[in-house]
Order: structure tokens, then C-alpha cells, then sequence
């Protein structure tokens, strides 16, 4: 007898983990069906990939108009999509559901007002001369940053086990933003070298080689603290323990802290390109924004 189907359904496909999981569930043969809000403009370039002709037979990826605080809306997605869901809870009635704490987690895909993006977009169109400083806030706070493509694996995993529990997602090493910025600036061929402490601390150019663009003036300041982006209850480091989700799950993450940084930079260095492209012919394009 032919296994049936298994059909999942994600709030919040349009975003960063929400577009990794989609793929990775139609990867594995899943009916996927998202949630998306209704906007003036459209909100799907993260899943464009991924979205069927819906005149088309036999999509199996499907989206949805649905907001989380209107329940009406949601026992109208519930109804096509059938997916394994109850609204109760796992202590009082036995629903299979987990909780997973995910630590930073990162990609090309993530939001551009998030730092991870702002440094990565910032530095290639400073790379580019489209932008001469990137500013930051408290450069030595440390996180623990991984992949959001390893993440949603580790999300899956929790669902495959025969008992539904509660899981720590993280790499279990932390970085500086200045090592961020470190191995990013690497990857565009250009070595800082840092000066001054806390507030007064620049980052400068101490020599720059890449074919791809023009060298950087040696010397030139390309990264500022900005007061302005400076947070006081801000927690100076996080570190997550994902022994749990090791010794259960079988999960570690593939993707290392350098080839998550090369691989953002890299991404937002295409993007650059393109834009320096549009304005050399003369057309507007879109400036940074902190």
C-alpha cells in the first residue's frame, strides 16, 4: 500500500525560515501549503522559486491569505490543507507539538534590517563605491550565528521523533560583530585595521585586492560606532547548549560561521553589482538605509 502523502503547513512562508523550509519539506516529498498576509505590494520574493502556475495540475506548493489573530481565516486554510493540527495543547491533551529555541540563525535570505544583512549589503556597496561608511553599534557583542538551512533541518528533526519535546538550536560558539565584519570585508579582498575603543573605534583600509572593483584608498575609515545604535540592556553575549538536539536528534550544523559570512557577502556583492550596473546606464537604484 503506497505511503500517503505528508502535508505540512508553515506560518510565515515568505520569510527567511519560512523559504528554507519550504523547500526543504518539497525536497523531501511533502504538500506544502503557506501562510502568507495580504499587502499592497508583493511579499513573495524570498519563495518565487517555488510558487506553481496555479493553472497548472498538481501543485505542491500552496499559498494562502491567512492572519495568526484571526482564527476564521485560519479554519479556512486549515480546511484544504488538512495538515496534522488540533487547537489544544501537548500537556492537556496529547498534541504532537515541539518548541524549538533557534539562536541566531542566518542567510542571504535574512531581513535587511537585521545587522548580519546591514554589514554584508553595506560592505559590498562600499566595495563597489556606492557607499562610503558602514556604522555599527557595539562591535565586540558576541552571538552564536548559524545557518538558517541547517536550522530548518533541525526543525524537521523534532517532528520525526516518537515523542514530541522541546529542543536548543544553536551552533555553540559565539562571534564578535567586528569578527563578522572581519570575515566579510576578507572575502571582498580588503584587511582593516581597527583603532581607538569603544565609541571612538574605526575600522580602516589596509589594503584592498579584488579584480571584480576598483582597489579602496588604503587608509580610508569604512567603519564607524555610531552612539546612535548603541543599546544599554543590551545582552553582551549569547551562547546556545544544543547537546539535547545532538544526542536526539543526531543534529550538528554543516554550514561554519565563514562560509555563512562568504556566503551572504557573496550574495550581496552579486547584488551590488547589479545595481552599480543599472546606475552606470543611467536608471535609479535603490540606496543603502541604517
Amino acid at each position: 500500500m503506497p505511503m500517503k502523502q505528508k502535508v505540512a503547513l508553515i506560518t510565515g512562508v515568505t520569510g527567511q525560515d519560512g523559504a528554507y523550509l519550504a523547500r526543504f519539506l518539497l525536497d523531501k516529498g511533502y504538500q506544502v501549503h503557506g501562510i502568507r498576509r495580504r499587502a499592497s505590494m508583493f511579499n513573495t520574493g524570498r519563495i518565487e522559486h517555488l510558487v506553481h502556475d496555479p493553472h497548472e495540475p498538481g501543485p505542491r506548493f500552496e499559498l494562502h491569505y491567512a492572519d495568526l489573530t484571526d482564527s476564521t481565516s485560519l479554519i479556512r486554510v486549515w480546511s484544504p490543507a488538512r495538515p496534522a493540527l488540533r487547537p489544544v495543547y501537548r500537556e492537556a491533551y496529547g498534541l504532537y507539538a515541539c518548541n524549538g529555541i533557534l539562536f541566531n540563525h542566518e542567510s542571504p535570505l535574512r531581513g535587511e534590517t537585521f545587522v548580519t544583512r546591514k554589514i554584508t549589503r553595506a560592505l559590498a556597496r562600499i566595495r563597489l563605491g556606492m557607499q562610503q561608511c558602514l556604522h555599527l553599534g557595539n562591535l565586540e557583542a558576541r552571538r552564536d550565528w548559524g545557518h538558517a538551512r541547517d536550522y530548518v533541518e533541525a526543525q524537521w528533526l523534532m517532528l520525526q521523533q516518537e515523542r514530541p519535546d522541546d529542543y536548543v538550536i544553536a551552533t555553540g560558539q559565539s562571534r564578535s560583530v567586528r569578527e563578522f565584519v572581519d570575515v566579510a570585508t576578507a572575502r571582498l579582498g580588503i584587511r582593516l585595521a581597527w583603532e581607538g575603543q569603544g565609541a571612538e573605534q574605526v575600522g580602516r583600509v589596509e589594503s584592498c585586492t579584488l579584480d571584480a572593483a576598483p582597489p579602496l584608498e588604503r587608509g580610508k575609515v569604512i567603519v564607524r560606532v555610531d552612539p546612535r545604535y548603541l543599546r544599554p540592556s543590551e545582552v553582551d553575549a549569547l551562547v546556545g547548549d544544543a547537546s539535547k538536539a545532538r544526542s536526539k536528534l543526531g543534529w550538528s550544523p554543516r554550514i561554519g560561521f565563514e562560509q555563512l559570512v562568504q556566503e551572504m557577502i557573496d550574495a550581496d556583492f552579486e547584488a551590488a553589482q547589479r545595481d552599480s550596473l543599472i546606475r552606470a546606464h543611467g536608471y535609479s537604484a535603490p540606496d543603502q538605509r541604517e
